[in-house]
C-alpha cells in the first residue's frame, strides 16, 4: 500500500502565515522581519540587532512606497468628497422630492393589524413593548409613511396628504389609542370564545391590564421608541446640507 504524502506550504517564520508560492514567502518574510525586529526594537536595544540585507530593504521599501501611493490615492478621494459644495435643501422638500410612501398615515394607522395573538401576549409584557411590538409587525420600509433622523431629536416625520410633515402630540395620541381600542376589540372577541365563569379571573386580569393604561404617557413613551427604532442618520447623504 503506496504510503500517501501531505504536502504543507511554506510558512513565514515571524509570523506563521502560510503561501503557495516561495517567491510570495520570500517577499513577505523580508518584510515581516523587519517587523519582527521593529518589536524587537522597542523591547531591547538597537545596538541587539541584526541589519537585513538590501535586498530585503529594497523588497521592504518598495512595498511601504507601493503602500503610500495607495494611501495618498484613498485620501485625495476623500478629500474630494469632503470638499465637494453641499447643496443647502430643507429635509422636508427632501422628503417630499425623494421619499413617497404608497399609503398615507392616517391610513396607515387604521389599517393597523393587532391579532387574537398580539392581544394573547398583553399579560407577559408591558403595554409599552406590547404596543411597539404591534406597530413594528405593521412596519413595510417600503411604503412607511413615517420616518425618524438622528439630527431631529425626538422628531418622528409623517406622511399625509401627499407631504411630509412633523406629527402633531394629538395625532400620535390617536394613533395609540387606535391600537389600545383594538386590542379593546380583541379582549371583545376572547370574552364571546370562552365561558367567563370558568375564566373569571384571567377575564379581569384582562381588563384590569387594559383599561388601566394611561394612554398619554403610553403615547409619549412609545413616540420615543419609535423615533429611536426608525431613525436614521442624515450624514449618509453626503450631497446635501439639510435644514429643519
Amino acid at each position: 500500500m503506496k504510503s500517501i504524502r501531505i504536502l504543507t506550504m511554506p510558512k513565514c517564520p515571524y509570523c506563521s502565515k502560510a503561501f503557495g508560492r516561495i517567491s510570495s514567502l520570500q517577499s513577505h518574510s523580508a518584510f515581516c522581519a523587519i517587523q519582527h525586529q521593529g518589536k524587537y526594537a522597542k523591547r531591547n536595544s538597537m545596538e541587539d540587532l541584526d541589519v537585513p540585507p538590501i535586498r530585503d530593504m529594497y523588497i521592504v521599501l518598495q512595498k511601504l512606497v507601493m503602500d503610500n501611493e495607495k494611501l495618498r490615492e484613498k485620501v485625495a478621494q476623500l478629500e474630494k468628497i469632503n470638499n465637494r459644495e453641499k447643496k443647502k435643501m430643507c429635509l422636508i422638500d427632501w422628503l417630499n422630492t425623494n421619499k413617497k410612501p404608497q399609503i398615507d398615515f392616517v391610513e396607515w394607522v387604521k389599517n393597523i393589524e393587532v391579532t387574537q395573538d398580539d392581544f394573547g401576549r398583553i399579560l407577559n409584557i408591558s403595554i409599552i413593548n406590547l404596543i411597539m411590538d404591534i406597530i413594528k409587525n405593521n412596519i413595510d420600509e417600503k411604503i412607511i409613511p413615517v420616518c425618524s433622523f438622528d439630527q431631529k431629536l425626538k422628531t418622528i416625520f409623517i406622511y399625509t396628504k401627499k407631504e411630509w410633515r412633523i406629527v402633531e402630540k394629538g395625532e400620535f395620541y390617536r394613533f395609540i389609542d387606535n391600537i389600545i381600542r383594538k386590542l379593546t376589540g380583541q379582549l371583545n372577541h376572547w370574552i364571546q370564545n370562552n365561558n367567563l365563569q370558568n375564566n373569571e379571573e384571567q377575564f379581569h386580569m384582562y381588563t384590569k391590564k387594559i383599561y388601566a393604561v394611561d394612554t398619554e404617557e403610553v403615547s409619549h413613551r412609545v413616540h420615543l421608541r419609535l423615533y429611536n427604532h426608525i431613525k436614521y442618520n442624515l450624514r449618509n447623504i453626503v450631497e446635501y446640507e439639510f435644514s429643519f
